[in-house]
């Protein structure tokens, strides 16, 4: 494997809508069940580029494996935080990867909000216990608020402060 973790590009449009697109049907993690269209994906990677959204992928040669990012609030009142989102491919699953897509994010986030939102459905514990290793908290939780392919679950709501 030629694994390498590094900043997103447009170039990476397709592969990284294709990664998200199979972890989205697995319907297991993720709130959608598919990724959006082609063009979709790209106007909202150029718009992340633009406003220097912190976003990482991992990619084995040229094919995205993972992803993770911290998105500002649209909302005024809320701009001060982000929200955290991360996805690995399930074959890349508990090999650190994802632990190192997290550190490397939050590193980007740094000095760019007040605190971070990490929402985890509780069926997750892998990604429960990596929000718990990059020091998010346990602040509420909506139950069975998140339909999957196993039913309802809990959605976690975990959060990190990091003061600017």
């Amino acid at each position: 494997m030629g694994l390498k973790i590094r900043p997103i590009a447009l170039a990476d449009a397709a592969s990284y809508r294709q990664c998200w697109d199979a972890v989205a049907k697995e319907r297991r993690y993720l709130y959608w069940y598919e990724a959006p269209p082609l063009w979709e994906v790209r106007a909202n990677l150029r718009r992340s580029l633009r406003k220097k959204t912190p976003m990482l992928v991992a990619v084995d040669g040229e094919r995205v494996v993972g992803w993770a990012a911290v998105y500002r609030a649209g909302v005024p009142a809320l701009s001060h935080g982000g929200d955290f989102l991360m996805f690995l491919l399930p074959e890349y699953r508990g090999k650190g990867l994802g632990t190192k897509l997290a550190a490397g994010v939050l590193k980007m986030s740094r000095g760019k909000f007040d605190m971070i939102l990490f929402c985890v459905v509780r069926k997750n514990k892998p990604a429960r216990e990596l929000g718990r290793k990059m020091g998010f908290e346990l602040c509420g939780e909506e139950k069975k608020s998140v339909k999957l392919a196993y039913g309802f679950d809990d959605l976690l709501i975990m959060q990190k402060q990091i003061r600017r």
